[in-house]
């Protein structure tokens, strides 16, 4: 995902936006998950979604077994997670997680936009590639908070 100012590529907004605890949950709204091996995407999205209305960040991971572990610790609403992230196979991603926690929204995310048809089948609520424009995650989970 391309980050939504150059900003969030410098050496200082990224370690600002990068510490767990400005990402204080909020009382009410949408609480999300995001796990991607690349710390740029993470730091991208953290500073994308740290100041939008009803989404709380929980702290993110890099590995699949981060991902089931913060998953099951944190029981996030939405789960942003790479497709193509270390240690899982797309696929095996979203029956491990409908298995540990059925109600929670899985967005996959990708640097490949053909993955979007088989992650949707597989059952993603929604598909961002990340490429896109910022905007495209933040109507993705716009949408989700709106249907809550």
């Amino acid at each position: 995902m391309r980050p939504p100012t150059t900003a969030a590529r410098s050496g200082d907004a990224v370690a600002t936006a990068g510490d767990p605890g400005r990402l204080s949950a909020r009382p009410q709204g949408v609480k999300v998950l995001l796990a991607d091996d690349d710390p740029h995407v993470r730091s991208a999205v953290r500073l994308l979604l740290e100041d939008e209305p009803g989404i709380s960040m929980v702290p993110d991971c890099a590995t699949a077994d981060g991902l089931l572990e913060r998953v099951a610790s944190s029981r996030p609403d939405v789960v942003l997670v790479d497709w193509d992230l270390p240690g899982l196979r797309s696929g095996g991603v979203l029956p491990r997680l409908r298995a540990g926690t059925p109600s929670c929204r899985v967005v996959a995310l990708s640097g490949r936009p053909e993955q979007r048809d088989e992650a949707l089948r597989l059952g993603a609520v929604s598909f961002v590639s990340k490429g896109d424009a910022p905007e495209s995650l933040l109507r993705a989970l716009r949408a989700l908070r709106s249907v809550r």
